[in-house]
């Protein structure tokens, strides 16, 4: 199964899953240090047990999820200092990838942009 839409390609069910993961942590739906039940997370997101487990690891592997002996996987918690360490690193990047976007932008680029902002809901 693949999920997306017309204007995204297409993901694998465990990318799916990593995201609606990373949806639920940040809307604190899945709190730091709470474990993380496999099998509630497959039923939440309607998946077998194994896309959610791939999901854990992939996850894992970023460094939001962290794995104990015995316990499970946990969201890993993060210090005030580490949250605003990663709130200023982001702002950075996000900063340079703007600067770049800009440097690279079409008028047709800048059209489509301005159509999607007119087309949609509440847009002007």
């Amino acid at each position: 199964m693949t999920i997306g839409n017309a204007d995204s390609p297409p993901q694998s069910r465990t990318a799916w899953v990593a995201e609606r993961i990373r949806e639920d942590v940040a809307a604190g739906t899945i709190q730091p240090g709470e474990l993380i039940k496999q099998t509630v997370l497959a039923k939440r997101y309607g998946v077998s047990p194994t896309p959610v487990r791939e999901a854990l690891r992939m996850l894992e592997a970023d460094g939001m999820i962290v794995y104990s002996t015995h316990k499970g996987a946990t969201v890993r918690e993060m210090t005030p200092e580490t949250a605003a360490d990663l709130y200023r690193l982001r702002a950075a990047v996000e900063s340079v990838a703007a600067g770049m976007a800009v440097e690279r932008m079409t008028s047709e680029g800048l059209q489509e942009i301005e159509r999607q902002h007119r087309d949609r809901p509440g847009g002007a």
